[in-house]
């Protein structure tokens, strides 16, 4: 494990408030994941994620005292969203796999934020951040694959889209914002488990695919997804020529700069 001391400006006006709610409640909580990652890069993202040890009942009693409405999103998962202001947060307790179908997991609690970190897809993802201490937690070398832009899944990378096959579609999409190239291991595990996609609802394929499409780097990682066959499970097409995505995309550029 790497711990990097370092203070990352979090797009929050509020989010300091719940972890001290957490911590003076004798809780442990960070941010977690695309906010951290993107603080370091200094990307914009509002989305704030926290982890922390504490059971979803005690977060859900512990902020109801200090008038803070919380509400039980995802509970059975330990997820619970509050809403503070326009701003809203999900706190979610460290969890870790019991078993997974690719589509479902079951999951048990813990206090473990490295065992919490292990389960998640990317290794750019599985950040933490205190900000009283000012120190980035680094379980599985996220930070130096954020700089050398590399999107690489934590562990074997059959084992973890065996675990969620829509990380097949987040490979791709994460690639497309965060990586130079494309990571041949990763690539290759997709394409040897591309027919688990149709097990997804269109609705998880769509709001994947939304984001990865409009996305400059597109283009290319679509056809890297058609060259291996994964486009065309999907999407009914025969064909892909990067030309005319291409040419979509700079035309809602120049729309877009006549708003």
């Amino acid at each position: 494990m790497r711990i990097l001391t370092q203070k990352l400006v979090i797009q929050s006006d509020h989010y300091q408030e719940i972890l001290s709610i957490i911590r003076l409640s004798g809780g442990v909580a960070r941010i977690i994941g695309g906010s951290v990652r993107d603080a370091i890069l200094n990307k914009t993202n509002h989305d704030i994620d926290i982890a922390t040890n504490l059971l979803p009942t005690e977060i859900i009693y512990i902020l109801s005292k200090h008038n803070i409405k919380v509400i039980p999103t995802g509970i059975k998962y330990g997820t619970v969203t509050a809403l503070v202001d326009s701003e809203k947060f999900e706190i979610t307790t460290l969890r870790k796999d019991i078993e997974c179908n690719g589509r479902h997991a079951e999951v048990a609690f813990t206090d473990d934020f490295k065992q919490d970190a292990s389960r998640r897809d990317f290794t750019i993802n599985s950040l933490s951040y205190c900000p009283f201490e000012h120190k980035i937690y680094d379980y599985f070398n996220g930070i130096e694959d954020l700089y050398k832009s590399k999107v690489i899944f934590i562990g074997q990378a059959i084992e973890r889209i065996k675990e969620d096959f829509l990380r097949i579609l987040r490979f791709f999409r994460f690639s497309c914002y965060y990586a130079k190239s494309i990571d041949i291991t990763g690539l290759k595990a997709c394409a040897e488990l591309k027919e688990n996609l149709k097990f997804l609802s269109k609705e998880r394929i769509k709001w994947e695919m939304d984001k990865l499409i409009i996305s400059d780097n597109s283009p290319n990682i679509l056809q890297q997804m058609f060259n291996n066959g994964i486009l065309q499970i999907i999407l009914p097409i025969t064909q892909f020529d990067t030309k005319y995505l291409l040419a979509a995309i700079n035309l809602a550029h120049q729309f877009n700069s006549y708003k």
